[in-house]
C-alpha cells in the first residue's frame, strides 16, 4: 500500500490545529466547514472520517488507533484513558517497528515531538486518527497539527486482544461498553 505522505508543511499545520483546538459542540460542528474552507486557501487531502457528536463516547487518540475505543478503562475505581505513557511501554515492549513502505491497513503510526504526542492506523493508503477531543480525521502523514510532531514510526498492527491484555498487566481494568 502507498501511503498518502502530504508534505511537512508547517503553516498548513498551524492552521489544522487552530482549527481543531479544544471545541465546544458549535466550534465542533464548524470545524468540517472550517476545513473545506482551509483546503482552498491551503490545499490538503484532510477529510471528515467520523463525526464526533456531543455527549457522544469519550476516548483518545490511542485507544481508536489500538482499537479499544469502545472500552472503559478503570484505574483504582476512576476511569482513564491510556495515554502516551502506555503507548511507550507498547512501543518498547509489543509493538514491531516497519518502514513507510511496508505499512498496511490496520498498521499503526506515532508521532512524537519530545515524547509521543499523537497516534494513529493507516487505512486505504492514508492515516486515520482522533484529533484531540473532537473528530476523527483522514489524512495525509504530515497532515496533522503541528503540535503532534515532526517524528512518525510505524508499526504492524498489535491485535484487540493483545491491546487489553497489556492494558491488564499494567493494572487497567477494562470493560467494553454497550
Amino acid at each position: 500500500m502507498s501511503l498518502i505522505l502530504g508534505i511537512n508543511d508547517h503553516i498548513l499545520r498551524n492552521q489544522l490545529g487552530e482549527i481543531t483546538k479544544p471545541a465546544d459542540a458549535a466550534e465542533l460542528k464548524a470545524q468540517v466547514q472550517q476545513m473545506a474552507s482551509l483546503a482552498l486557501r491551503h490545499p490538503h487531502t484532510v477529510t471528515l472520517h467520523e463525526e464526533n457528536i456531543p455527549g457522544s463516547r469519550r476516548f483518545n487518540c490511542y485507544q481508536y488507533s489500538f482499537g479499544v475505543a469502545d472500552v472503559c478503562f478503570r484505574e483504582g475505581g476512576l476511569e482513564v484513558f491510556p495515554g502516551r505513557d502506555v503507548v511507550q511501554i507498547l512501543v518498547e515492549h509489543h509493538l514491531e517497528e516497519i518502514s513507510p513502505g511496508d505499512v498496511e491497513d490496520g498498521d499503526h503510526i506515532i508521532y512524537l515531538a519530545v515524547q509521543i504526542e499523537h497516534a494513529g492506523k493507516a487505512q486505504s493508503g492514508a492515516i486515520e486518527s482522533k484529533w484531540g477531543t473532537g473528530h476523527i480525521w483522514r489524512h495525509g502523514v504530515y497532515e496533522v497539527p503541528d503540535n503532534y510532531g515532526d517524528t512518525v514510526h510505524f508499526y504492524r498492527h498489535f491485535p484487540r486482544e493483545s491491546v487489553l491484555q497489556a492494558l491488564h498487566e499494567l493494572g487497567f481494568q477494562a470493560s467494553t461498553l454497550p
